[in-house]
């Protein structure tokens, strides 16, 4: 590992795999900052679309960068960066991507940088990509493993491995962070970090939390193009959790209510579409998230 005497003034966030919530944990990071430097400047080297902000990049430069126009917090759209693989010109993407990011970076005590999102190259690739950006714009990397469904032990091996290839990548490694822990391996963690983890660099964990992967009853209208019959707007806003297709008599349905289910039931099934609303004032059953009725 590459170690620099003088303290950076940027950071590259980057997963190593996909669904490993780095977007939460880049948030994270630009709620610290904020209260820690004056001038904070956003950039991310790929985008999907031109034309409007990934919602975590809108988020993040209306809360902490609003004197950023959004043209200047990216280099190239997706699209763009395609043909440039295509034509295996990566040397010319670099080159636009720095160039792109020195433009700005004088202006600003700290450039919070966040890499791309694992959606249309290998995992190979995209962090051979990730590694080679942070190295150009000479930024110390935070790499991010998700823990998800994982044993302790495999846990371990993987930020082990993640280590390793950002090693091997030339990377200055600011930190290792796992996200979407489960209770067990959190518990492992506590206990045998110091033998588990030999070497400098500070390693972190986050437990998994549902409401956080969780889609809201909104997100699930709109992808649906579904029309609310009933409810607040308030309502919308709702984590849903679990989803239970209620094709069974009443009784049988009860038992499958959790707090924050989203049932799916036929439009004409009275029983359940009663059962489910009487939920949210019960107190003896949790409340549901919301109902979705097909059919019509």
């Amino acid at each position: 590992m590459r170690k620099d005497k003088a303290m950076s003034r940027n950071l590259y966030v980057t997963a190593l795999a996909e669904e490993s919530g780095k977007s939460v944990i880049t948030l994270g990071i630009a709620e610290m900052l904020a209260h820690r430097v004056e001038r904070l400047a956003f950039f991310r080297p790929i985008v999907e679309s031109a034309e409007r902000l990934d919602n975590d990049t809108e988020l993040i430069r209306s809360r902490y960068c609003p004197h950023l126009a959004a043209t200047d917090m990216w280099a190239v759209t997706g699209e763009e960066a395609r043909t440039y693989f295509v034509e295996d010109d990566v040397d010319g993407l670099m080159s636009k991507i720095l160039g792109k990011y020195k433009a700005f970076e004088k202006d600003h005590d700290f450039v919070l940088c966040e890499g791309t999102d694992f959606s249309g190259l290998s995992d190979v690739l995209e962090f051979d990509f990730n590694a080679r950006v942070a190295r150009h714009l000479g930024a110390p990397v935070l790499g991010v493993v998700s823990g998800r469904d994982k044993t302790p032990s495999d846990l371990w091996d993987t930020l082990l491995a993640a280590r390793e290839s950002l090693d091997n990548a030339g990377c200055t490694i600011a930190a290792l962070v796992a996200n979407r822990v489960s209770e067990e391996a959190l518990h492992d963690w506590k206990e045998q970090r110091t033998s588990h983890w030999p070497h400098p660099e500070p390693i972190y964990a986050l437990p998994r939390v549902r409401t956080l992967e969780s889609p809201t009853v909104g997100e699930i209208r709109e992808a649906l193009q579904a029309s609310v019959v009933r409810g607040s707007d308030a309502s919308l806003y709702r984590e849903a959790m679990d989803v239970c297709v209620a094709a069974m008599h009443l009784p049988n349905f009860l038992k499958y209510v959790r707090e924050g289910t989203l049932v799916v039931t036929p439009g004409d099934r009275s029983d359940v579409l009663l059962a489910s609303l009487a939920t949210v004032h019960s107190k003896h059953y949790p409340p549901i998230a919301g109902v979705v009725l097909t059919g019509g």
